[in-house]
């Protein structure tokens, strides 16, 4: 699953691909390299920790999935994959936003 932050635009757009692939979790940057713009991207979603990676709210990516989050199978997927990403310690305590790496692409 890839939260795609597009910032080749002054407010840059964002998107949810791979909705179904439970595996994996990352935020890609593309079309450039200015943190503070990628900040601004994920706003709606979640925010970047101090360490370069993002935290993204779980309620966040559920509007990001659009109508496939009404989905009964996809929500158990969702909530499977929050629970592994608990397991790890990838789930901030405070908010239950989800840590996601990000890729600069």
């Amino acid at each position: 699953m890839d939260i795609v932050v597009d910032m080749a635009t002054q407010a840059p757009s964002v998107t949810l691909q791979n909705p179904d692939d439970f595996k994996s979790f990352r935020v890609v940057a593309r079309n450039g390299t200015d943190p503070e713009a990628l900040a601004r991207g994920l706003e709606p979603y979640g925010r970047l920790h101090d360490d370069g990676d993002a935290l993204i709210s779980q309620e966040g990516l559920r509007g990001l999935a659009g109508d496939r989050a009404k989905n009964e199978e996809w929500r158990r997927n969702l909530d499977d994959m929050l629970d592994y990403a608990q397991s790890k310690g990838w789930i901030e305590a405070e908010t239950g936003a989800i840590r996601a790496h990000c890729d600069w692409e």
